[in-house]
């Protein structure tokens, strides 16, 4: 809808679900569900900005896209809910964890092109995308595989800092069975 509002269709029964969601303020131009159909994530073309809305309460958040350059092409939801992906005019894909509202890493290359479609596997565990040109790149995501070479190139367990920026809301756990956990602890000494 051009006001920026979103209406929600029950197509057995051919009817509107309640209100339409209110907060873009022009067009909406991206939509994405979870698999659940629990959340719905929306991008407003003109204010550039994406919402995470959960669909029992009709509450919306914001993610912080600052510093997205080039136009939001596309975004797709895993299969959980939990990782959105977002495509812009460039070759890159940005995963985002949902829960902690924030980009997973590094925005990921696909060297091919201006992508402009996206989508997950069914188990959540690869991303794919499409060029303008016809090419598709296809990435591995998955938590595990992000793990092992993760081990593989440091020689060592991720310290908590690595993990809150790599893998996002996931509670913190030994990711290289070969080695110590790197946890911090701190210790205040008095003296007798």
């Amino acid at each position: 809808m051009s006001d920026g509002s979103i209406a929600l269709w029950d197509m057995e029964a051919d009817r509107l679900v309640g209100a339409p969601l209110q907060g873009h303020k022009g067009e909406v131009d991206q939509l994405a569900f979870s698999a659940d159909g629990k959340l719905l994530v929306s991008h407003g073309i003109y204010e550039k900005t994406v919402r995470i809305w959960q669909l029992g309460s009709r509450q919306s958040v914001v993610l912080p896209v600052q510093g997205f350059t080039g136009q939001l092409l596309g975004l797709a939801l895993s299969p959980d809910g939990s990782v959105l992906a977002t495509i812009n005019g460039e070759a890159t894909a940005t995963l985002w964890d949902v829960a902690g509202l924030r980009p997973l890493g590094e925005p990921l290359n696909g060297e091919i092109g201006v992508l402009f479609s996206v989508a997950f596997s069914p188990d959540g565990k690869t991303l794919a995308a499409g060029s303008i040109d016809g090419a598709i790149v296809v990435w591995d995501v998955s938590a595990e595989s992000w793990q092992k070479r993760a081990c593989q190139i440091a020689g060592r367990n991720l310290t908590q800092e690595e993990w809150d920026s790599y893998m996002g809301s996931q509670t913190y756990h030994k990711t290289c069975p070969d080695f110590p956990s790197l946890r911090t602890y701190r210790f205040e000494w008095s003296s007798p």
